[in-house]
């Protein structure tokens, strides 16, 4: 894994990016034999007095090199720390109304932090307010050819919303309401 973090505040950043890259490589002995990445990038930038802009990037490929792949390695996307509004991994594939995961998927994200000053004398810096808008896909299929990745273009699920984040130490509370824009109707 590789880890590139240049924000301001870990759990309040106004400034900076952290990006991660992890591959994953199967196959030395055992039944299963794949290759994985993902990365993920998010950037911050205040734009007034805690006023501050979230853009985020996520993506992943999974590629089986000899059997199909095993739904622990599949990606899972769907729920508050992906694209909100959908439940926990309610996007994509399903089989008997159960989440079968992807082996290629992105979402981006976009948010504006904003400060309410009137909770500032209960909560301190901890209580603000934002809106979103979330994005992405998650496909699942053998990847036999870098073209098939086109399918990751089509039918994406799209979010908007706004809503409270409390942080409680090292802990996140969010009170958000979404709106489901864009979804397929197997989504959950």
């Amino acid at each position: 894994m590789l880890i590139a973090d240049t924000r301001d505040c870990a759990w309040n950043p106004h400034s900076g990016y952290v990006s991660r890259l992890t591959q994953e490589l199967a196959g030395l002995g055992g039944n299963v034999s794949f290759g994985k990445m993902e990365i993920q990038t998010e950037v911050f930038n205040e734009i007034y007095s805690e006023l501050t802009t979230s853009f985020s990037f996520w993506g992943g490929l999974l590629k089986p090199f000899n059997c199909t792949s095993c739904i622990s390695d599949r990606f899972f996307l769907g729920g508050p720390t992906t694209v909100r509004g959908f439940g926990m991994w309610g996007l994509g594939p399903r089989e008997r109304d159960w989440s079968v995961g992807g082996e290629a998927y992105w979402a981006v994200g976009s948010h504006l932090y904003v400060p309410l000053p009137v909770m500032s004398w209960l909560t301190g810096q901890h209580l603000k307010g934002h809106g979103f808008v979330n994005a992405g896909n998650l496909i699942s299929t053998d990847i036999k050819e870098l073209k098939e990745l086109g399918k990751l273009r089509l039918n994406p699920r799209l979010s908007i919303g706004s809503g409270l984040i409390l942080r409680v130490g090292i802990a996140t509370i969010e009170l958000n309401y979404v709106w489901p824009i864009w979804y397929w109707k197997n989504d959950k």
